[in-house]
């Protein structure tokens, strides 16, 4: 199996609130000389995170109840 991303960074989230916006906007921006991934598990939060995240499109969404 060959696997596109040599890293995958996982974030896990639950109303993670507005920290959350800065530090996509720096992993979505940040340079590398290898593929990377950005995912975020999420567990129900009730804040604006689910939107955060939706707003970078390179992030992955994975909920969980």
């Amino acid at each position: 199996m060959i696997y596109k991303n040599k890293v995958s960074i996982v974030i896990p989230t639950k109303n993670a609130g507005p920290v959350l916006k800065d530090l996509l906007f720096m992993l979505t921006n940040q340079k590398t000389s290898f593929p990377f991934e950005i995912l975020a598990i999420d567990s129900g939060s009730k804040d604006q995170t689910l939107n955060i995240i939706k707003s970078f499109p390179t992030v992955r969404l994975i909920e969980i109840p």
